[in-house]
């Protein structure tokens, strides 16, 4: 009911018109609306806006219980009519326009709010641009702050408010340089003032510098005129009667109103402008003249008369012609104040008009002076002035800036001493004039134009072009040397389109020595790798990262680029928690590890802002980036003074980081990052040479008591999370942490030519001698023998940085007799232990060293006997994958080349590519021709794949030429792209007539189907790279025929084998336009085309293999013989007829998931699983999409599949993680039937027959209705659909009819294709449903209530039952084979379904082709 009825018809109109003084405009909408909802609210009609006020019914029931007429109608009518009568009365005429054909106050008063208050980005960010830039210009503090008070209102009205700081801020960065100590004083205000006593002040320091200034209201010092009507007009020294009404007047912008508080002046009371006193002008004043003369003649009558005065009287004497009376002067002064042009004399304008009334103008001291006439002149025959006022009164000519700039299209730029009139688009000056006495005067004489010189003139612009775009500088300095002349005054330096284009180069960057104050304000990190050797443990990668404040830096190893995400959370915990401190800035480059929703996530819960640096700009990231270049090459050179093996980088990386770390840096003044960030000294006793010989103390390692106490091993630097040293044992690869260890840090293992120290400088009592120790590689294993030395140099790499000492031969030799056992190389690592006897001796002064024997096994006292008891050893193999057989070989071996000149490299890989050009010219695909010009290049690239036979082995090596089709220009280089494929239906059928005719079928290729194709459009192509003719290298290729790549050669393909088969006798069917059917002499033969591939089977032999070799003499073809493998469906012949499906489609999708050790699940959907939108998203939407898509593709050949799939496939836009539950679910029941596939066999009888379904109101977010149907033909199914409803159902009647008309609408299609192909079954097709409503809705054309809305174009399966043409049956649910295209159902009604859609393992194989 209506709640205003109470008082709103006492509300009262006849003040409303006064009420609401503002009217509703774009700069209104906020006052208009305080405005109005006070009135709204007082009246009780503000519910009629809001929509909380609804219309009462119409009628209702009185105490008697009769039906009248509701009262509460006609008072609500009448609140409603009130209230639109206050909004429309409210409205200006622009607002009014956006209300025609609004009935309510609500949609009035919703339209007025979009219009006026639409919070759009656009217009908020509009609006505050506008805001920002808005500067007061010429204006009056006073009409700038009304201004700026209205763009602001205008963004809290739309609810986006700007703060008092931001408002205060714009406001005084608007007021301009004038304002400049108000600005800083006002920023110095605490707290800060409001916009509205900020301006107030602003007023008082406007009015405050005018009186500083001299700017008082009785002595105006130049002309101004403006034209207005002021009521009413000043009097004037000829008074008439009708002056106020009839009289045009000018009147100065500055002096119109300082003369109001004498409301009957006198021209002799008024007192003079210059000496005060009344009685006359400054014209005639004897003071003002006596200053005049005195400062012309050098000295002053007046002593107190200042240089300022001195120059005012001046000007005011130039200006009121004191002293002179000189009428004839033809100099205009300028005047940048006046409306208009003024002139004292008539006779030197042309078009003269004679003004009617008392037309006046009014000057600076109030007084006003008629004009008489209006005319117009030339200055020198260039400048045009119009509209020239003429007062008679007045002795100088008048030159109005405004009227100039607005009539003339010019520019006045004022530069003291003179001023210039140029041309405002070809920047000419065209006149230029001097400042006189105080004035700006314009001589209207020759000397006052700009004359032709000697030198050559043009426009800045346009020297700047002839001289090929010099720079500013350049031109500058030519018309200073009077080499050129400028029409123009030299504009500051802008900014030229074209030589941004072709001189765009990048900006220098300035050397950045700063620091940030604390640790942890500025962190950067960067990512290096990968690595070309993976690390000792798999690692590829590593993060720096570097804090600002003391250069410290930690590093991450990474084994992917994957796992810098933990990396971080691992760093941020690790480093807040022990310097308590949190990070402030992250500084990173924009790669995918960096940019990323969870990285994102964590920083902003972490409360750290990330930097990111420009794109292509590492300098920006250039802390981190140079930290990189110090890490590398410090653990590259400890690595090779070591001699180790480069996969010990990580370690040598580590090592250079911790050394760094403690290294003094001039940076921070002679301090290392350790010392700046823990407020102490590192140790550098502790400090060791890397990768030297180490025997740590092995004691608590060893088996027994005789077992020796240390072994050497190889110093790999220092452990991080303990206090000790990392010790590798070459001969094990383990490694030992301990701070209990004597290093030989004269002795490197990995180094053959280091002499050993001696045994007194080391304090160990045993240990084993192995001085030279080598690591296996990859390439060879562990238990090949080694290579017999033949020489020390093949032995040793010595430093390159380090002189040799020079060897003879004979030494060589002889060092070799004596030393028989030398060090092997470092790919061959030593298969035994080296004996005592055949130790080396490295220097003559020491004896050797005896190895002692190497230790028993400990005796174990179990029973059980063991090999090792048994003395039984097995040496330890690695498996080799690299030469194990050819499909490892294959699997293992390096990518095909990306590029030609990689690919040029390679001989294999160049006779491919020449393969291919002698295909493409044989074809005659091109032919070169000169370069057109004004015509588009298609760019051409090479593409490489190697294929490879089922066994792994490689079967040949593929070279494409292809064009680069996305740089064609549509409507010029193509039309029309589409390009029909055979549907998945036409192939089941075909196939289905086949196996039930016992008819061949043959799968067919085309070589180089699309350069086969003609086109249509003439298209030039870039010859291909790396095959340029050498006699013609600047010509193109002019295509004959189409390319690879090119946006229509599908197109052309399918239209040149259309043109060949229908020139044969083929048919295109109407049905499927991808099959072509022959019928000729009892001959019938079907061809199914998917681009290349070409499917064909008939009815005889002989005919097929004619059709065969007349194909194969048009086009390159390949007879692939009986249907084997298409489109990734594979088909595997059985007596009784057909298997088809798609095994190792599934493997892959299964192997890309990586579920093929998944635990198989009986259903591909859980009893009543229903899916919704809700829920957490999945963190990688791309992953379930490609999957989900995946799984799309395989229900060509798994009917089964469609329901589940249908269902994860409408959340594809924001799945979730429920939805990629449920595609696991899926993916866990294909593992379980990966083999299952669809059975075609030999039907007694083809006959049509679909079973339909629907589950009514299936989605709990829509309510829409799921249907699902399949239709066999002799019993074998050839097509299925499981989708989800257009529309919402009103009834379970509904949505089945719904699924019958689909159905039926699949049935007829099959019904016409099957009559091209004149395999059309006698029999009816029959449609059996389980719904008895809707059954009866097809076979009775009765209309009743549920039929009434559904749509007439359901309603033709009414027609196809009524002409014969389709026969609708019941069926009982347990039998409805679609059910499982509708719903989830429990596993036994779910494989007895899925066997009736003829679904099942393949057959089985005894031996060879023996089927059973």
């Amino acid at each position: 009911m209506a709640s205003s009825s109470s008082s709103s018809s006492s509300f009262n109109f006849n003040g409303l018109f006064h009420a609401l003084q503002i009217k509703l405009e774009a700069s209104t909408y906020l006052v208009w609306r305080n405005q109005l909802l006070p009135i709204l609210t007082f009246a009780n009609l503000l519910p009629h806006i809001d929509g909380s006020a609804s219309a009462p019914p119409s009628e209702s029931v009185d105490s008697t219980g009769k039906t009248v007429t509701n009262p509460d109608l006609k008072q609500w009518m009448d609140d409603e009519n009130q209230t639109i009568i206050i909004l429309n009365t409210s409205l200006s005429k622009e607002a009014a326009a956006l209300t025609v054909g609004l009935k309510s106050a609500r949609e009035i008063w919703l339209a007025l709010e979009t219009a006026y208050g639409n919070p759009s980005v656009e217009r908020i960010q509009l609006l505050r641009d506008s805001l920002r830039q808005m500067t007061k210009g010429d204006r009056s503090v006073a009409d700038y702050g009304r201004e700026f008070k209205s763009v602001s209102d205008q963004l809290a009205a739309v609810g986006q408010p700007v703060t008092a700081s931001e408002l205060n801020h714009w406001f005084v960065s608007g007021l301009g340089p004038a304002f400049l100590p108000f600005s800083t004083t006002a920023g110095a205000l605490y707290p800060s003032a409001t916009l509205s006593d900020l301006q107030t002040k602003a007023e008082s320091f406007e009015l405050m510098s005018r009186a500083i200034s001299g700017l008082n209201p009785s002595s105006p010092v130049a002309f101004a005129a403006q034209n207005t009507q002021p009521s009413p007009p000043p009097q004037s020294q000829n008074p008439s009667p009708n002056s106020n009404r009839s009289g045009k007047q000018y009147r100065n912008n500055g002096s119109s109103n300082r003369n109001r508080g004498n409301r009957n002046p006198d021209r002799n009371s008024d007192p003079c402008q210059w000496c005060g006193i009344p009685g006359h002008k400054a014209n005639v004043c004897r003071k003002l003249l006596r200053v005049v003369n005195s400062t012309k003649s050098g000295g002053s009558s007046n002593k107190s008369t200042t240089v300022d005065e001195d120059a005012v009287a001046k000007a005011f004497a130039a200006q009121c012609n004191t002293g002179s009376s000189d009428t004839s002067d033809a100099d205009w002064y300028v005047d940048s104040g006046a409306s208009d042009h003024m002139s004292g004399v008539k006779h030197s304008l042309f078009n003269l008009k004679t003004i009617p009334g008392n037309s006046r103008v009014t000057f600076g001291n109030g007084k006003s002076l008629p004009v008489s006439h209006k005319g117009d002149t030339l200055l020198h025959n260039n400048i045009k002035l119009n509209d020239i006022l003429v007062v008679p009164n007045i002795h100088k000519n008048l030159l109005s800036v405004s009227q100039l700039t607005k009539t003339n299209d010019v520019d006045v730029l004022f530069s003291h001493p003179m001023f210039y009139i140029q041309d405002r688009l070809t920047r000419k000056v065209l006149a230029q004039g001097k400042c006189e006495d105080g004035l700006y005067v314009l001589t209207n004489k020759n000397k006052a134009f700009v004359a032709s010189t000697s030198t050559p003139k043009a426009s800045f612009e346009e020297w700047h072009a002839r001289l090929g775009h010099a720079s500013f500088d350049v031109i500058k300095n030519l018309q200073s040397h009077g080499v050129i002349s400028l029409t123009s005054l030299l504009p500051k330096p802008t900014i030229c389109s074209p030589c941004q284009m072709a001189k765009a180069h990048k900006l220098p960057f300035n050397n950045n020595d700063k620091r940030a104050l604390e640790p942890l304000d500025l962190v950067h990190c960067d990512l290096w790798g990968p690595s070309p050797v993976t690390s000792l443990h798999n690692y590829r990668y590593y993060a720096a990262f570097i804090d600002d404040h003391s250069r410290f830096c930690w590093f991450y190893p990474l084994k992917s680029k994957t796992e810098f995400y933990d990396a971080l959370v691992i760093f941020l915990k690790f480093v807040q928690t022990q310097l308590s401190r949190k990070l402030k800035v992250f500084q990173s480059d924009g790669g995918t590890e960096f940019v990323n929703q969870k990285v994102q996530k964590l920083f902003e819960e972490n409360g750290t802002f990330h930097r990111i640096s420009c794109p292509y700009t590492p300098q920006q990231n250039g802390r981190v980036e140079r930290k990189h270049r110090h890490i590398v090459e410090t653990g590259l050179t400890m690595l090779f003074h070591a001699k180790l093996n480069i996969n010990l980088w990580v370690e040598a990386f580590s090592s250079a980081v911790f050394i760094i770390n403690r290294i003094p840096s001039k940076i921070l003044e002679g301090n290392s990052p350790f010392e700046v960030l823990f407020k102490y000294k590192p140790d550098y006793n502790m400090f060791k040479p890397f990768g030297c010989r180490v025997y740590p103390l092995l004691r608590p390692y060893a088996g027994h008591k005789l077992a020796p106490r240390s072994i050497p091993c190889i110093f790999l630097g220092y452990s991080t999370k303990h206090k000790g040293f990392k010790c590798l044992d070459p001969i094990s690869q383990r490694t030992y942490i301990t701070r209990h260890a004597r290093f030989d840090e004269h002795l490197f293992p990995q180094t053959s030519n280091t002499p050993p120290t001696t045994l007194n400088s080391i304090d160990i009592t045993t240990f084993i001698d192995c001085p030279n120790i080598s690591y296996p590689t990859d390439s060879s294993p562990p238990s090949s023998p080694p290579e017999p030395n033949t020489s020390t140099k093949a032995q040793t790499t010595p430093c390159v940085l380090c002189p040799t000492q020079p060897t003879s031969s004979k030494a060589q030799s002889a060092e070799n007799q004596t030393n028989p056992n030398q060090a092997q190389p470092i790919d061959s690592p030593p298969t035994t232990p080296p004996s005592s006897s055949s130790t080396s001796v490295s220097s003559p002064s020491i004896s050797p060293i005896p190895t002692p024997p190497p230790p028993p096994p400990p005796l174990n006292s179990h029973p059980m006997q063991t090999r090792a008891k048994s003395g039984i050893f097995k040496p330890k193999y690695k498996a080799n994958f690299v030469h194990s057989s050819p499909l490892h070989q294959a699997l293992f071996s390096s990518s095909d080349p990306k590029t030609v000149t990689s690919a040029l490299k390679r001989e294999e890989w160049k006779e491919a590519m020449r393969t291919e050009l002698q295909a493409l010219h044989k074809n005659k695909t091109w032919s070169l021709v000169p370069r057109p010009t004004n015509r588009n290049i298609v760019g051409c690239k090479w593409l490489f794949r190697t294929k490879y036979r089922s066994d792994g082995s490689i079967d040949r090596h593929k070279a494409r030429l292809v064009a680069q089709g996305f740089s064609q220009v549509p409507g010029v280089d193509f039309s029309h792209t589409f390009s029909p494929v055979v549907k998945a239906a036409t192939v089941r059928i075909v196939l289905t007539l086949a196996v039930t005719n016992k008819w061949h079928m043959h799968q067919l290729d085309v070589n180089n189907a699309f350069l086969h194709g003609k086109l249509n459009e003439t298209i030039y192509m870039e010859q291909p790279h790396g095959f340029v003719d050498a006699s013609k290298p600047n010509h193109v290729c002019k295509l004959n025929k189409a390319l690879y790549g090119l946006k229509q050669a599908p197109r052309a393909w399918f239209h040149r084998l259309s043109i060949f088969l229908k020139s044969y006798g083929f048919v295109c069917s109407q049905a499927d336009p991808s099959l072509f059917i022959f019928n000729r002499n009892s001959c019938l033969m079907y061809l199914l085309v998917y681009v290349d591939d070409l499917i064909l089977t008939g009815n005889q032999r002989h005919s097929l293999d004619a059709f065969i070799n007349t194909l194969h003499d048009e086009f390159s073809i390949k007879d692939l013989g009986d249907i084997n493998y298409f489109l990734g469906l594979e088909a595997t012949h059985s007596p009784d007829g057909l298997f088809l499906s798609q095994t190792k489609y599934a493997k892959e999708i299964l192997t890309r998931a990586n579920m093929m050790d998944a635990k198989p699940a009986h259903t591909p959907l859980g009893v009543n699983t229903s899916l919704t939108s809700e829920g957490e998203s999945f963190h990688d939407p791309t992953f379930y999409r490609s999957i989900v898509g995946a799984l799309q593709y395989l229900t060509i050949t798994r009917p089964d599949l469609s329901f589940a799939v249908n269902q994860v496939s409408q959340y594809l836009q924001h799945p979730t993680i429920i939805h990629f539950q449920e595609v696991k679910r899926i993916l866990r029941y294909l593992k379980g039937t990966v083999h299952l596939g669809l059975h075609f066999n030999r039907p007694g009888k083809t006959s049509i027959v679909g079973f339909s379904d629907a589950d009514w109101a299936r989605c709990l977010e829509t309510r829409r209705s799921t249907y699902g149907y399949s239709i066999f033909l002799g019993g074998n199914l050839v097509s299925w659909s499981a989708k989800k409803q257009p529309t919402v159902s009103r009834s379970s009647c509904e949505s089945e009819y719904r699924a019958m008309a689909n159905t039926a609408a699949e049935i007829v299609w099959i019904t016409h294709l099957l009559r091209e192909l004149h395999a059309l079954p006698p029999d009816r097709p029959t449609l059996l449903c389980d719904n008895q409503s809707a059954l009866f809705l097809t076979q009775n054309p009765v209309a009743h209530k549920r039929a009434k809305h559904i749509d007439l174009d359901y309603h033709f399966i009414r027609e196809l039952v009524a002409s014969g043409k389709l026969v609708t049956k019941f069926i009982p649910t347990k039998l409805q084979v679609a059910d499982i295209f509708t719903k989830c159902l429990p596993r036994p009604q779910f494989e007895h379904f899925r066997s009736c859609l003829r679904l099942g393992p393949p057959p089985v194989r005894l031996r060879g082709d023996i089927n059973t």
